[in-house]
């Protein structure tokens, strides 16, 4: 769970207060009225994560 469990009880407008993003509704927008192809998302997320990890451990 970790560092997920604090955002479990969050909306989109804490959400994007917290990201800083100061009109509210591109996140609110981005969250409640996109359409996704979730594969597509998934495999965003995935490259995104793989490439992240790979430049923390060359540190």
């Amino acid at each position: 769970m970790g560092s997920w469990a604090r955002w479990a009880a969050r909306n989109g407008w804490q959400l994007a207060e917290y990201a800083g993003h100061a009109p509210l509704d591109g996140l609110q927008h981005l969250l409640s009225r996109s359409r996704w192809e979730a594969d597509e998302v998934r495999d965003d997320l995935h490259a995104y994560v793989a490439g992240t990890s790979a430049r923390t451990t060359e540190c």
